[in-house]
């Protein structure tokens, strides 16, 4: 649903800026982090969560004003 809005290089341009990492991820991202949980040195990772959005759930979580 958000191809059309992607698609416009200023969009992308706009939203990568705001990820730490300062890029969009794509499916290659996604890609590596399975081959990495499906291999041998991943033996030992179980019932975690891992959240592969190029540290932006971290960015917000650090601006989020605190009492």
């Amino acid at each position: 649903m958000s191809k059309p809005i992607y698609a416009d290089p200023k969009v992308r341009a706009v939203r990568g800026g705001g990820v730490p990492l300062r890029k969009l991820g794509d499916a290659n991202d996604i890609a590596q982090a399975v081959l990495f949980l499906d291999s041998e040195d991943a033996q030992y990772i179980n019932g975690h969560q891992l959240v592969i959005d190029g540290g932006v759930s971290n960015s917000v979580m650090a601006h989020l004003p605190r009492g």
